[in-house]
C-alpha cells in the first residue's frame, strides 16, 4: 500500500508541474473500477497526511486535487 501511495503522489506531483489542480479522472484515465479504487484509496491517505487537498462540489461529481505542501 505504501508503495502505491508513493507512486500516486509522484504522479500527482508531475501533473502539478504543468497546472495547479488535477481531477481524479485525469489521474486515473481508465474506465476500470479496479483502477479507480486503487487510485482513490491512496489519495485519501495523501489527504489525511495533508499533502493534498480534495474537493468535490456535488455528490458523485468530479474530485479536484490541489497540492498543500
Amino acid at each position: 500500500v505504501t508503495a502505491k501511495i508513493k507512486e500516486i503522489y509522484e504522479k500527482i506531483l508531475s501533473f502539478f508541474k504543468v497546472k495547479k489542480t488535477v481531477t481524479f479522472s485525469e489521474l486515473v484515465n481508465s474506465p476500470r473500477k479496479e483502477d479507480k479504487l486503487t487510485t482513490f484509496i491512496p489519495i485519501l491517505h495523501l489527504s489525511n497526511q495533508e499533502k493534498i487537498n480534495l474537493q468535490q462540489e456535488v455528490p458523485f461529481g468530479e474530485i479536484e486535487i490541489t497540492k498543500l505542501r
